[in-house]
């Protein structure tokens, strides 16, 4: 039978408890139905596997080709996934495995919250991800696994027209393997938590202390990922990492008086500024202690003047005294779930 292209693929992902070393090899071992928690869509997988054609070009007196040669095989993998509150500000969301694989590092405020930093000591925190593809049709349907191992990535938190709020990943892997998986081995979901994503309704943002007034936001984390090459590993990879992070928050807030908020000379002064935003339900906001405002442009939304803002997002610490004491120095944004205190 054909397989279902995007109605039945599900992904399944877990920590890595050693990075490239896969939790499951979907011969022997497999993934757990708790395994299987992540409300994962729009998922696509891009093989990149290296051919070197040129060994084919033997000079034979003819122009017939000989067979080429298979390199280094890697993937990007990339899909989406609500960000929602975990169901009570102590419980980590589900989703929580997957930002520390996008460089996260998730702080419990004992029982009043979560935060969610960039910190270094992430780069290395990879994930094992598996896509199954569902045969179509029958009662006990077998399924089609790729198997992919050391993966990093980076994640781009966003809401437009003031929808849900939406985490887009993409991940860089080592690709294991293709393996047939036998219904029975095939893991069902048990785990996912019932809270929706948040919505960009009746929710604040608040930049240098001034409420602004957007249709939509973006958080990249900008994060670099890099491979670890290496000889002795049959896909010529070792696992996946963080080299460098450049996050970046834009907004198109709409034009204020210039006594309201000089957006032009905050621009002009190359200084930083607290940016806040807080959902409606006040279960998540995103802080970043130092935003520095970059070249915007004079645009048009609903027929309305506004500004598209682009955002440095710099260290809480920058080579002057931090500005949230609760945040490690290093921390250029949180996600907070919750209260900090």
């Amino acid at each position: 039978m054909p397989f279902s292209s995007k109605n039945l693929t599900f992904a399944v992902v877990k920590t890595e408890s050693t990075a490239g070393t896969p939790e499951w090899d979907l011969s022997a071992s497999f993934p757990a139905d708790a395994d299987f928690k992540n409300r994962l869509y729009d998922i696509e997988v891009s093989p990149e596997i290296e051919f070197d054609e040129d060994v084919a070009n033997i000079a034979t007196g003819d122009h017939g080709e000989l067979s080429g040669l298979t390199g280094k095989q890697s993937a990007t993998i990339t899909f989406s996934f609500p960000l929602h509150w975990g169901g009570a500000a102590a419980t980590s969301p589900n989703w929580s495995n997957i930002l520390a694989a996008c460089g996260l590092y998730e702080n419990a405020y004992t029982t009043t919250g979560i935060g969610w930093q960039p910190l270094k000591q992430m780069d290395a925190s990879t994930l094992t991800i598996t896509v199954f593809n569902m045969d179509l049709g029958g009662a006990t349907p077998n399924s089609t696994g790729y198997l992919f191992a050391g993966c990093a990535g980076n994640a781009v938190i966003s809401a437009e027209n003031n929808g849900k709020f939406n985490v887009q990943c993409t991940f860089k892997g080592k690709f294991v393997d293709v393996v047939a998986v036998a219904n029975a081995n095939i893991p069902e979901t048990t785990g996912f938590q019932t809270p929706l994503a948040e919505k960009l309704l009746n929710a604040s943002c608040t930049i240098n202390s001034v409420a602004q007034c957007i249709s939509g936001f973006s958080l990249d984390l900008g994060n670099d990922v890099q491979p670890i090459i290496c000889q002795s590993e049959a896909t010529g990879y070792e696992s996946f990492y963080i080299a460098s992070r450049k996050p970046r928050f834009s907004c198109n807030p709409l034009q204020k008086v210039v006594g309201d908020d000089d957006v032009y000379a905050r621009l002009l002064a190359d200084s930083n500024y607290p940016m806040t935003m807080v959902t409606a339900s006040s279960q998540i906001t995103v802080y970043a202690p130092r935003a520095q405002l970059m070249p915007y442009t004079i645009a048009e939304r609903e027929g309305l003047v506004n500004h598209e803002q682009n955002y440095i997002l710099q260290r809480n610490n920058n080579g002057a005294a931090a500005i949230l004491a609760t945040i490690p120095d290093e921390a250029t944004f949180e996600i907070l779930q919750g209260a900090r205190a």
